[in-house]
């Protein structure tokens, strides 16, 4: 019986690609202990994150909150204003709100730092 003999472009072909798999292979698990690392440093320090992040949102709520008081008062000194169309009262509000003096401006910004 005679005995079938692969090329030697099949060892080579087979050679190189179990290589590359294998190469692959190491590739992943440092990709993985990689992502481990960082998973780890994320947890360690999310405490701070998430605390700071859950005040960031308590300051947003109070801030739009604050926001909506202050559009109701407007609206409510001058009952002609409720008549004008949604842009014509942002306009004006805003307007109001700088004549209150409650916008920020670039020019307010130094005044509450000690020279």
């Amino acid at each position: 019986m005679p005995e079938f003999e692969f090329p030697a472009s099949f060892w080579i072909v087979s050679g190189t690609s179990l290589f590359l798999l294998f190469l692959l292979w190491i590739g992943q698990l440092r990709q993985g202990a990689r992502l481990r690392r960082i998973e780890a440093r994320l947890i360690r320090a999310g405490g701070a994150v998430e605390g700071a992040s859950k005040g960031c949102l308590a300051d947003q709520k109070q801030g739009k909150i604050e926001k909506k008081r202050l559009y109701r008062q407007f609206l409510e000194e001058d009952p002609k204003r409720q008549e004008l169309t949604k842009k014509d009262q942002f306009e004006a509000f805003r307007k109001w709100r700088s004549e209150k003096g409650l916008n920020w401006t670039p020019e307010s910004a130094g005044e509450d730092k000690p020279a």
